[in-house]
């Protein structure tokens, strides 16, 4: 179901692919001269720092490629961070269109399927998610991914056996973000569906306060409430327990022993050949961007678990069909002024076998206030 729900999700991106191919340009071109700063910083440290050849004009131009790098990674980054939140923007915008265009061609049926509560919490709260996904999840994935293709070029490059060792470690950072996708999932599926309740409960507490006041039910309203409330604070518990343990800390751990491990190599080295400093600052640094990916990507993993709940909540609307049908040989009522309205053993059906009325009979007195209670979906829209 939610990869069904991505396939849809990226084909709503299509009319916009323009521009996320420019922020992918700009994206890369990032990512480039993000990973050339600890190669030049190598040549640095190795060419002249350590021999102590100060040649100030070499320096000087090592130094200035060095600046412009970053000021190009910076110039860059800000380029591709825009486009994607622009485009990001204009999709969500596309969703959110479509959905409520949708719900106001929806038979009567469905709304009494569908509370309102839940109708809003799906057109407000769930097309939000969507904006996180497209404005930080999949620029964030989409960066790491060239992030690792360029480190692993870069280390290869110095030394082929720790890009060996270093390509070990992908199956144990990808294995434990399939953990954690498996045990949030039904975490996060909880929580929106908590919120979809709380949402439907305030709906129809303020829709209906009059009626809750007069009959003096603000009680059952409030232990409804905070039943609903309860739930959900029970559910982002068990998120930020989830989050706590599987997410920054471990990569973290993994990282610091790995880096352990490149320094013990390095030492272990030296004593059979020279090793240059500055190659060893330069795997340092790679090995630490190797692993930012993963942690970014880690973070990244709740809110498109989020964002996949909602869309496939918002493609569950979608799906609801908008044609129904009609008697057309329906008889019409004519209505008399100051005259009676009188009910007689009156049945309603939105759905074949399941009546909303059945055998209801009551006079609407002329002149006078006749009142219809009952809960959501009991057919009062339809006398």
């Amino acid at each position: 179901m939610l990869s069904k729900s991505m396939g849809r999700l990226v084909r709503f991106t299509l009319p916009h692919k323009a521009r996320f191919a420019v922020a992918f340009a700009f994206m890369l071109v990032s990512v480039s001269a993000e990973m050339a700063i600890p190669w030049l910083a190598k040549v640095i440290i190795d060419e002249v720092i350590v021999p102590q050849q100060f040649d100030w004009k070499h320096l000087g131009v090592l130094s200035a490629a060095v600046l412009l790098l970053y000021m190009c990674q910076a110039g860059f980054q800000y380029l591709q961070s825009l486009s994607f939140k622009h485009g990001a923007l204009l999709v969500v915008n596309d969703v959110r269109k479509q959905l409520f265009d949708h719900v106001l061609r929806l038979p009567i049926a469905a709304f009494d399927r569908l509370s309102t509560g839940r109708m809003v919490s799906y057109v407000t709260n769930d097309t939000e998610s969507l904006r996180d996904l497209f404005v930080s999840t999949f620029p964030t994935i989409i960066q790491g991914s060239l992030r690792i293709v360029g480190i692993f070029i870069a280390i290869a490059l110095l030394d082929w056996r720790l890009a060996v060792i270093s390509m070990a470690l992908i199956p144990v950072l990808l294995a434990t973000m399939q953990i954690y996708r498996k045990v949030s999932t039904p975490v996060f599926n909880g929580i929106r569906v908590q919120i979809s309740h709380i949402n439907n409960t305030i709906s129809e507490s303020l829709q209906g306060m009059s009626l809750v006041q007069a009959f003096r039910q603000e009680i059952a309203f409030k232990a409804r409430f905070e039943k609903d409330n309860d739930t959900w604070f029970n559910f982002r518990t068990r998120s930020i327990a989830v989050d706590s343990l599987m997410l920054l800390p471990f990569t973290r751990l993994v990282g610091s022993l790995t880096a352990l491990g490149i320094v013990a190599w390095f030492g272990n080295a030296s004593l059979q050949t020279v090793v240059e400093v500055g190659t060893l600052y330069a795997f340092l640094n790679y090995i630490e961007r190797f692993f930012e990916p993963f942690r970014q990507l880690s973070m990244e993993l709740r809110k498109m678990q989020v964002a996949l709940v909602s869309s496939a909540r918002i493609f569950e609307i979608l799906d609801e069909p908008v044609h129904h049908a009609q008697k057309d040989d329906a008889p019409m009522v004519e209505l008399a002024p100051q005259k009676d309205i009188e009910f007689k053993h009156v049945r309603l059906a939105y759905e074949e076998g399941v009546n909303a009325l059945d055998d209801v009979s009551f006079v609407a007195k002329s002149g006078q206030f006749t009142a219809i209670v009952g809960p959501s979906g009991s057919g009062k829209v339809r006398w």
